[in-house]
């Protein structure tokens, strides 16, 4: 299939075109160079996005067709994680939300703070020790300056970060929830756009089911609204997630070799009234 005159707005071309053959990526530039195909979807101006992927979520402990949801609002990917009862929850599994097949594992998971401290005492003992163990990427559950300030040095994702500070990689979110616990007290987009502005890496997640799954998107385009410019906020729920998962060498952007779907937007996607219009 080749998909024509269209914005590809993560790869900055301006009425371009993309091929896909068998779901993967094959060509992508200016109309000035499209090629010819028998198959063919006319963008007609169209903006034309990666398929958005959630980088945590719970997702597999409260399907209720969120899965469906998911891919129908262009979620082509989730981050599927253990919960952070425990300092050592398990792997982080790479699920597609079209077929709920897992992909892959991103790594492994743990947790400090006031969830597991409920459990287990020597919590913080746990969790260094399974750090310097860690063969792969460790996503770590984590809100306070404290408990981040334990594993400074350490080269881990932060999922949450609240407290996060300098340039970190967070896997933020969720934003549109209650302040549960203390150590979740500076929670606020406001906190995640001065984390952006001083230059950490960040993905937009919806924690599913503590925000539903379907409305990252909207996650992402209210960041937009506290500073975070509307291009790198896109890039918050498709190329920074790929980064962050391991998966970038075939998910997160328009480029070839790449299979994580196109989405066709009426405008920006980071655009309030903007519509989806079509899943390629």
């Amino acid at each position: 299939m080749l998909i024509t005159n269209v914005n590809i707005i993560t790869e900055k071309i301006e009425n371009g075109y993309i091929k896909l053959e068998n779901g993967v990526i094959t060509d992508v530039g200016s109309m000035g160079n499209c090629p010819k195909d028998n198959d063919i979807y006319d963008g007609k101006g169209c903006y034309a996005v990666p398929g958005f992927i959630d980088a945590h979520t719970h997702l597999y402990n409260n399907d209720y067709g969120y899965f469906d949801k998911a891919y129908n609002s262009g979620i082509t990917l989730v981050a599927v994680s253990p919960d952070s009862s425990k300092p050592v929850g398990g792997e982080v599994k790479i699920v597609s939300t079209a077929t709920k097949e897992t992909m892959g594992v991103a790594g492994i998971k743990l947790a400090l703070g006031e969830n597991p401290l409920k459990k287990v005492e020597n919590t913080n003992e746990i969790v260094l020790e399974e750090i310097e163990k860690a063969k792969g990427t460790v996503f770590l559950h984590v809100h306070s300056k404290e408990d981040i300030d334990l594993v400074k040095g350490k080269d881990v994702v932060f999922v949450h970060g609240t407290d996060c500070q300098g340039k970190c990689k967070i896997i933020a979110g969720p934003m549109l929830t209650d302040i549960s616990k203390k150590e979740m007290e500076n929670l606020s987009y406001e906190n995640m756009a001065r984390q952006y502005k001083e230059g950490s890496l960040i993905a937009i997640c919806s924690d599913h089911p503590e925000t539903p799954v379907d409305f990252l998107q909207l996650y992402a385009q209210i960041a937009v609204k506290y500073g975070v410019d509307k291009d790198d906020a896109l890039l918050m729920i498709t190329k920074n997630p790929a980064q962050l998962l391991g998966v970038d060498d075939c998910y997160g952007s328009i480029k070839i070799n790449q299979k994580g779907g196109v989405l066709l937007f009426d405008s920006h996607p980071m655009d309030f009234y903007s519509r989806l219009i079509k899943i390629l």
